[in-house]
């Protein structure tokens, strides 16, 4: 097919040279580069929440296997963190502990490990704080250990 229009016979080959690369180019910057700074974002909040999951899963396992509740707050805070750590994280971990029993070490109390942090979010500099909690129950056989 020849390249103009039949109805009016003008060749439409010569009217626009080279503007296909000009509007591709116009579609990245616009649709693409926001699209990959959000996604920079997204991956960041939930590598996050998942080193925080991580954290605070292994702040409470250490928790109630602990023989003393000073023995089990330094060695839970100190698990959190390096798993947080492991996981490239360099910010700040907030780590608190609620109990159900006021003694916490009894059997079958639960005890709650709750981890927070502020992230920084890249190409923003925003600062959000996510957190995590992790529930676990002491070991119901916990009297008749040594």
């Amino acid at each position: 097919m020849p390249p103009w229009n039949n109805s009016t016979g003008e060749d439409f080959s010569a009217a626009e040279p080279g503007n296909a690369i000009v509007e591709f180019i116009g579609v990245m910057v616009v649709i693409i580069v926001p699209a990959l700074g959000l996604l920079a974002i997204l991956a960041t909040i939930v590598s996050a929440q998942f080193a925080l999951q991580g954290a605070a899963r292994e702040s409470a396992r250490v928790f109630v296997r602990a023989n003393t509740v000073a023995e089990a707050n330094s060695s839970a805070t100190a698990a959190a963190k390096t798993s947080w750590e492991d996981r490239g994280f360099t910010e700040a971990l907030a780590v608190t502990y609620a109990c159900s029993d006021p003694s916490c070490l009894v059997p079958n109390a639960t005890v709650t490990a709750t981890v927070s942090a502020q992230i920084e979010l890249p190409l923003i500099g925003t600062r959000v704080t996510l957190r995590d909690s992790q529930p676990m129950t002491v070991d119901a056989f916990r009297a008749a250990r040594p």
